[in-house]
């Protein structure tokens, strides 16, 4: 870990994992549970995503926020465990976070802490492009030269 993430990570609101968890917990119990059948028929429910976020469930992963895979995974399960659909939802954020962080793309690392925060919100659409680069499983993506571009499928 760098001194800038340790540092971020003892400023932080979320530096503390019993309460980062035990704050998921409670939000996830009291928000997520009774809306999950809704969820499960379509509802987004953003706003709860939101206050999630605000319990530091979408930053623990990060390397600015002290790399700590265990209390994401930990965050995910507790979520997951009222709503599976949700508990998705949480892994496409955080995957979207990490690889925003990766990037080394200027303007994607200015918007980290908003997406940390879930004050906005993004998914994963290279799960098997990534996958395929580590050697995991095959590419499913096609692309074909079409006038202006491509196409791509899979």
């Amino acid at each position: 870990m760098t001194n800038i993430a340790a540092s971020t990570t003892q400023a932080s609101p979320w530096s503390i994992d019993s309460k980062v968890l035990a704050d998921v917990e409670a939000t996830a119990m009291s928000r997520l549970a009774p809306e999950a059948n809704r969820i499960d028929q379509g509802y987004y429910p953003i706003d709860i995503m939101a206050e999630l976020g605000q319990a530091g469930a979408f930053v623990p992963h990060l390397d600015s926020y002290g790399q700590r895979y265990g209390l994401a995974l930990a965050n995910m399960q507790a979520i997951s465990r009222q709503c599976g659909s949700t508990g998705f939802m949480t892994w496409c954020q955080d995957v979207c976070g990490l690889y925003m962080e990766q990037s080394g793309n200027p303007a994607l690392l200015a918007r980290m802490h908003d997406h940390a925060a879930g004050k906005t919100f993004g998914g994963t659409g290279l799960s098997n492009p990534m996958k395929a680069l580590t050697n995991i499983e095959a590419m499913a993506l096609n692309a074909v030269k079409v006038p202006g571009g491509y196409r791509v499928s899979g």
